[in-house]
């Protein structure tokens, strides 16, 4: 009995967050309803499953929408914040900084590290060595 809920509750968090995967990759053609059917068609759900499913990624969804709105005011009010600190050619300054991709604060961040594709690679290889040690770190 505990292992059969065990599985149904696994099956919803995998549902989950597939279905949250799929919807953040939506494109503006994409049908919220899509993900849904498949799940239910592919995990054969109840009609009763199918809407605890829906009730659930809608929380979610309204829940996301709600932490976005938070950030957009939360960044409203820095931006308001910092036009008191800065004078108007910094904050220009600061907006050209943003709005350049390779010369943006996350590059600036990195400690003058060159960001160019080799380097790039590098970092990635070193990540994936990193990860594989702690795999078998964990299953020795």
């Amino acid at each position: 009995m505990k292992t059969t809920k065990l599985a149904q509750l696994g099956m919803l968090t995998l549902g989950l967050a597939i279905g949250t995967m799929a919807l953040a990759q939506k494109g503006p053609d994409m049908d919220r309803e899509a993900p849904m059917q498949r799940f239910a068609e592919t995990l054969n759900l109840s009609d009763e499953q199918r809407s605890q499913m829906q009730a659930l990624w809608e929380e979610n969804r309204e829940e996301r929408e709600a932490q976005r709105e938070a950030m957009q005011t939360k960044h409203a009010e820095m931006r308001e914040r910092l036009g008191e600190i800065l004078t108007p050619e910094q904050l220009e300054q600061m907006d050209e900084m943003r709005s350049q991709k390779s010369h943006g604060f996350r590059h600036a961040r990195r400690d003058g590290c060159d960001s160019d594709k080799s380097s790039r690679e590098e970092r990635r290889e070193m990540r994936q060595d990193q990860r594989q040690e702690q795999r078998q770190d964990r299953n020795s």
